[in-house]
């Protein structure tokens, strides 16, 4: 061990100052000023450590914040969500209910018949004199023209 080591945290020496041409008071005073310099150091490694640890909380303590609010918001979004499931659970089972019923009818539907239907309609349709239509139809606006000119003398 040299003169002046530090083991686990504690100075150790290794004994008395031996007497020698400076004296036991010289030897001393060359290992306290030793031992003020590792404690400065050590007081400075300290509060070095002091502040990273006050850093170090911080950090967590606006991590814990921004996680909590994430969880809130979370929480929020998910109860404005889920609000409104049962409604739309039975919305959905009623339009369910809704719709089979409606394909029930519509397997009870005959388009054979209805085709055969559209096709007479359509043959109707295509003998029709559509020019003794127009004229009936015209012939049917003069009356009604001098049937509202009667009714508006009275008026």
């Amino acid at each position: 061990m040299s003169e002046n080591e530090i083991v686990n945290g504690t100075l150790k020496t290794a004994g008395p100052p031996a007497p020698g041409p400076e004296g036991p008071s010289d030897a001393l005073a060359a290992r306290l000023e030793k031992m003020e310099a590792l404690l400065a150091q050590q007081a400075e490694n300290t509060r070095k450590t002091v502040r990273s640890h006050r850093i170090t909380a911080l950090l967590l303590a606006m991590l814990v914040l921004v996680v909590a609010g994430g969880l809130l918001w979370v929480n929020t979004t998910l109860a404005d969500i889920t609000r409104d499931v049962p409604q739309l659970i039975s919305t959905t089972t009623r339009s369910i209910e809704q719709l089979e019923t409606t394909l029930a009818d519509i397997d009870k539907i005959d388009f054979e018949q209805m085709n055969s239907a559209i096709g007479e309609v359509g043959k109707g349709v295509a003998a029709m004199d559509f020019e003794t239509l127009n004229a009936s139809i015209a012939r049917l606006n003069e009356v009604v023209e001098s049937l509202s000119n009667v009714m508006g003398i009275f008026r």
